[in-house]
């Protein structure tokens, strides 16, 4: 049975009587990278900062490591690394005694700073001026800021903000290594394609409300759905079949499971051709796009 770092009950929140976080419950395990995704505004950096004691909880509460958040605060938080917004950093100086800072708070050793400077990259170019690094590089010596104390969970709200696909590449392979050795990752983005290819569980938020909670596992069967497109010489097919979409004049989308194989025989059987079918795989935005009610093909 996996081991739970993080576990979330009914979080509320409420500012000037107005809730903008609604009983938000979830569970997060030790190794999981889950993804907050959801649309500016939708709450995401207000639970997160509840849940790192930045914000009060009006309603519900927060485990984290068997610690409850309000009532045993220093411990709770005390394997937390995290990066709200921007890296907190001074540019004048060196990645290296940027590092040696947040190192002498926790009281870590020198062979313990060597270690997170090579697990995050930067060994070659530590001891350059911050000023100097690409953003990509100040996003890698924020991880390595957050995680100098060897946290079981960091958070990282729109970390790819800025970055270029390169720098988005890097951070997503760093992330990976960091949760192959244990650590459980929360990452908040509202651009979807960034976290569906690394991450194992995906959290969609949406004015405040949970709307959903996926495994890989779940996310995957919901992608690979039953529908399927074909190529036709037309797509005037009311007499032939039902419950059929018009994507253009030659194409249409259908549902087949186990007991409609009816739409592809009536279409064989009166001599319309078929000159392509493909399943419709949907990407995380088609499926949050499904969940919250948005524009996308039923």
């Amino acid at each position: 049975m996996s081991e739970v770092v993080l576990e979330c009950k009914n979080l509320t929140k409420k500012v000037n009587k107005k809730k903008i976080v609604k009983n938000i419950s979830f569970k997060l395990n030790k190794g999981d990278i889950l993804g907050f995704i959801g649309p500016n505004g939708a709450g995401k950096t207000t639970i997160i900062k509840m849940i790192l004691g930045l914000y009060n909880i009006d309603h519900g509460s927060v485990i984290i490591n068997n610690y409850d958040l309000k009532k045993d605060h220093v411990k709770a938080i005390k394997e937390v690394g995290a990066i709200i917004e921007n890296p907190d950093m001074y540019m004048y100086m060196s990645g290296l005694d940027n590092l040696k800072i947040s190192a002498q708070i926790y009281n870590i050793n020198k062979e313990k700073v060597e270690e997170t400077i090579k697990l995050v990259g930067l060994e070659n170019r530590i001891n350059d001026k911050v000023s100097k690094y690409s953003l990509g590089m100040r996003q890698r010596l924020g991880i390595a800021q957050s995680i100098i104390h060897n946290p079981k969970i960091i958070i990282l709200d729109e970390p790819t903000n800025g970055l270029d696909p390169e720098g988005i590449k890097e951070l997503k392979q760093l992330l990976t290594k960091l949760s192959k050795k244990g650590m459980a990752i929360i990452v908040s983005s509202h651009i979807l394609s960034e976290l569906e290819t690394f991450c194992n569980k995906i959290c969609i938020i949406n004015k405040g409300k949970l709307i959903n909670y996926f495994t890989k596992e779940e996310l995957l069967k919901l992608s690979h759905n039953q529908n399927y497109i074909l190529k036709l010489d037309n797509t005037n097919l009311n007499k032939y079949i039902d419950n059929y979409k018009v994507i253009d004049k030659n194409h249409i989308k259908i549902s087949i499971d186990k007991t409609l194989n009816n739409p592809l025989k009536s279409l064989i059987e009166n001599n319309i051709t078929i000159y392509e079918i493909k399943k419709e795989v949907l990407s995380l935005e088609d499926i949050f796009l499904k969940q919250v009610g948005g524009s996308t093909i039923d």
